[in-house]
């Protein structure tokens, strides 16, 4: 039993050095854009804009009501969203 114990206490100590998802996300979100409305230092999930659609930026439906999903994006020529809502860094 005792090594049992030991064992078990080993874990602990190994698990307390592993990143929570918490502490992972609060990383992330002090260097990534927010998908929402685009300032770095909070996600979408803690954003205190009205959420957006990721295809043209409005807030009056989401995506998948989107009426310019079929549009080319003027920067990146994708298909699928408008420039405003284009995540490339360096336009063409």
């Amino acid at each position: 039993m005792a090594g049992s114990n030991l064992d078990h206490s080993l874990q602990e100590i190994i698990n307390d050095d592993k990143p929570t998802r918490a502490r992972a996300t609060n990383g992330r979100a002090k260097s990534k854009a927010c998908n929402n409305c685009g300032v770095i230092g909070h996600l979408a999930g803690a954003c205190p804009d009205p959420a957006q659609c990721h295809a043209c930026g409005s807030t009056a439906h989401v995506v998948a009501d989107c009426p310019h999903t079929d549009e080319t994006c003027d920067i990146c020529g994708r298909v699928g969203h408008l420039a405003v809502k284009c995540r490339r860094d360096d336009p063409r």
